[in-house]
């Protein structure tokens, strides 16, 4: 087959594709409409999105793991909005759902990690004495638990052997990226304005830089 799948596996992977996208979209907008508590301005958020032509052209017809990413990046951001709704993102149960949640990202695509991060951040920066190492440290180890889980070829032999299909991994993305694109590879600012170029993502913009 080479690079180029089956016509009727790109269309199974497009179809869910469609399904991971749309749920993102309505996770965004639940997001937004905790935020606002009004429905007509939680639409308004999140309709640039939705009528955008990069997220159908260049998310949902794209045969890979970006829409299925896109949901667990949005399921992250729903979690994390209830929670400090109600009052529970600093407990020691709002660590744990914040691991976890990261760690679906994580074992999405490697970029998801980064949500880990952002939350272990979060909780550091919103406690104090104890509770400043403990809670991030609660997050970082539910969302490694998760990812381990999730991703049996990382089990195979310890640690090290980890380590190696990480890089392996890592390498071989690599690779596929300088034969796709030669001398003349994307940065990580264009990636994300190729496909997000509306001002709701300004904040994702200045985080790639």
């Amino acid at each position: 087959m080479g690079r180029v799948p089956p016509m009727r596996t790109v269309v199974a992977l497009r179809l869910t594709n469609v399904v991971f996208m749309v749920g993102a979209l309505l996770l965004l907008l639940s997001a937004a409409l905790v935020i606002l508590d009004d429905a007509y301005m939680a639409l308004a958020t999140a309709l640039p999105l939705v009528l955008s032509e990069r997220i159908t052209l260049g998310v949902v017809a794209y045969v890979g793991c970006d829409a299925i990413l896109a949901c667990m990046l949005a399921l992250s951001l729903f979690a994390l909005v209830v929670l400090i709704k109600r009052g529970s993102a600093s407990s020691m149960s709002g660590a744990l759902i914040l691991g976890i949640v990261s760690g679906l990202a994580a074992s999405t695509k490697f970029n998801g990690a980064l949500v880990a991060a952002a939350f272990c951040i979060y909780l550091a920066i919103s406690h104090r004495g104890a509770d400043r190492v403990l809670r991030p440290l609660v997050a970082a180890l539910s969302s490694a638990v998760v990812f381990v889980v999730l991703n049996p070829v990382v089990r195979g032999g310890g640690g090290d052997y980890a380590l190696n299909v990480v890089w392996d991994m890592l390498g071989r993305r690599s690779y596929i990226w300088n034969t796709q694109y030669g001398e003349f590879p994307m940065t990580r600012m264009s990636l994300v304005a190729r496909f997000f170029p509306h001002a709701a993502f300004l904040l994702p913009l200045a985080g790639a830089l």
